[in-house]
């Protein structure tokens, strides 16, 4: 099994990516740059919930064209509407409705101040 472990997203400007998600999901972002090696350590959630925590980099070429570019993860949340409210009130955008899972609760695509995919999930 190829289990993900740690996250990275890709970030023209890594600085306003950080607070994008702080405002949306809360998460703890700390800046661990030295030099030229730009680095945001992410913490989405304690230690003894389920999860993975990740980081900010800044992003390698152009956006969609080779280097570092994105990795969609999903991130759960207990209120699609509410969390959709606040994407767009921290200067994302929503790709799609909230469409419902069968059996699993509601989800739907979004897009970060830096052009990245992302998405969210609510249980049923």
């Amino acid at each position: 099994m190829g289990r993900i472990v740690h996250f990275e997203i890709a970030a023209d400007n890594p600085q306003r990516a950080a607070k994008f998600y702080k405002s949306v999901f809360g998460w703890k972002i700390k800046d661990m740059s030295q030099g030229d090696a730009e680095y945001w350590l992410v913490t989405t959630g304690p230690d003894n919930e389920s999860g993975i925590n990740g980081g900010i980099m800044r992003r390698q070429g152009k956006r969609g064209v080779g280097g570092h570019n994105a990795f969609v993860c999903c991130a759960y949340i207990a209120n699609i509407q509410t969390t959709r409210k606040k994407i767009e009130a921290a200067g994302g955008k929503l790709t799609t409705d909230a469409r419902p899972i069968f059996g699993v609760g509601k989800f739907c695509y979004c897009k970060d101040t830096e052009g990245n995919s992302f998405s969210i999930m609510q249980d049923k």
